[in-house]
């Protein structure tokens, strides 16, 4: 039988069950063995990595969204249309893609993130010759290691900075970097740091987090994983909820600050942990976005063993979220002598269960969120959540509504397109793409004909 549980508002204090170590494989991180892939966690040690287009904003004819935006229709249950995929560039397969997106103030162009260390452009319907950005040469590819993210700054057409996530391999990091896009020519990014935002020692080779996305506040968030091994193990209480530590958090980042970059109105910038951290509790936030028409924050946590779990911050939310980890996995308790610890906590608004044939990823071991459908192309599909799982050929949909899930449902017209799917994406009109890190697909998701 299914389990969906549905979050009513606010927060609450304790939950159900137990949950275990588990094991994977690359970008997907299901549990606390060995992963293999991007922002992914099957397990313990995971190997593999989407960034964002830079910003929330509602599609309008300046920013290629055609026509202006309209609202989902009223608070109900989606009835799906049917939905098939294009390849962005026929025949071509990437090698793994671990994000897809746009820059602000094009129409014309996608930037595909490659976890080995480039960025490709795609503009009409091929590749264009030469790499965005090559930071090949320093980057630790591997696992879940690499390039894993990527964000344009809302101001990228006219200061043309931009800012990736990744593994280098000078030191067991993970880096935040600033970058900046050639002033002669548009297509290639000056291959020299500007400067790093975030410098965090790593004690694992999994659960590097990777997402990086501009929110409608114009800060940067920077989802940052626990720091890998199975079950959170590092320190005396775990770095989801030690709120001393940058890692299994969410941080808000001001990129026109100094060291250490905190954006004004952080929770702890009086006190009581880091003045970087928005959000902790969270074991693996690899992929995350925020509702361009609402502002609500849809973070995508991989689970441990048992249980993969969606939150939801309201664009209301003032920081200081606590999602539980590691006191709690989905609604089950997963290490009891945390909970003490965690009196009150921010539950999910839904959770799958594991290596299921019956829940709504069938499969799952590895959750990587999507985003909010906001475009023009597909008008029946707007203000419904789109999700998958790497270890999963199923896409997961619902719509938040008044605080409440509505009609969760598979989607059935997009099962099998790819193989591990590492990321969705988003360009500047709210259309959507599915990146696939194990055979190198990317695609566009269309109306079907």
């Amino acid at each position: 039988m299914r389990k969906l549980h549905i979050f009513l508002g606010g927060c609450v204090a304790l939950a159900m069950g137990c949950g275990d170590d588990g094991s994977g494989t690359p970008p997907v991180d299901g549990g606390g063995g060995t992963d293999s892939g991007p922002g992914m966690d099957g397990g313990g040690v995971d190997s593999g990595p989407t960034p964002d287009g830079g910003g929330v904003d509602s599609p309008t004819p300046e920013d290629g969204g055609g026509d202006a935006f309209v609202p989902p229709p009223p608070c109900e249950p989606p009835v799906l249309p049917a939905l098939t995929t294009e390849e962005i560039v026929a025949g071509h397969n990437f090698s793994a893609p671990v994000f897809v997106g746009q820059a602000p103030g094009v129409t014309d162009t996608l930037w595909v993130v490659e976890q080995r260390g480039r960025i490709l452009l795609v503009r009409d319907g091929a590749v264009v010759g030469t790499p965005f950005l090559d930071i090949r040469t320093s980057t630790d590819y591997g696992g879940e290691r690499g390039l894993l993210g990527l964000a344009f700054h809302p101001d990228y057409a006219t200061n043309r900075r931009f800012f990736v996530y990744y593994t280098p391999n000078s030191a067991h990091q993970n880096v935040v970097a600033e970058y900046q896009r050639s002033m002669d020519d548009p297509d290639v990014a000056d291959p020299t740091e500007v400067q790093r935002l975030m410098e965090v020692t790593d004690p694992e080779d999994n659960h590097d987090g990777g997402m990086l996305a501009f929110g409608p506040d114009g800060f940067l968030y920077v989802g940052t994983g626990d720091g890998g091994g199975g079950g959170d193990n590092h320190g005396t209480y775990g770095n989801g909820l030690n709120t001393d530590v940058l890692l299994g958090k969410i941080l808000r980042l001001d990129v026109d600050g100094t060291a250490p970059f905190a954006a004004a109105g952080n929770p702890f910038e009086g006190g009581g942990g880091l003045p970087q951290i928005w959000a902790y509790g969270l074991r693996n936030p690899w992929r995350f976005s925020f509702d361009r028409a609402t502002g609500d924050l849809y973070i995508a946590d991989v689970g441990q063993g048992d249980w993969e779990e969606v939150d939801i911050q309201p664009a209301s939310s003032t920081g200081g979220e606590n999602y539980g980890w590691r006191a709690y996995e989905g609604f089950a308790v997963y290490r009891a002598g945390d909970v003490d610890r965690v009196p009150v906590h921010a539950e999910p608004v839904l959770v799958v269960e594991h290596d299921t044939t019956t829940d709504l990823l069938r499969g799952a071991c590895s959750i990587t969120g999507g985003y909010v459908y906001q475009g023009s192309a597909i008008p029946d599909l707007r203000g419904v959540y789109l999700f998958g799982d790497y270890c999963s050929d199923d896409i997961g949909a619902f719509r938040w509504c008044e605080g409440a899930v509505m009609g969760d449902q598979r989607v059935a017209d997009l099962r099998g397109v790819g193989n591990g799917i590492a990321s969705f994406g988003e360009d500047n009109a709210g259309e959507m793409y599915m990146a696939f890190v194990q055979d190198g697909t990317v695609v566009k998701i269309v109306p079907a004909p």
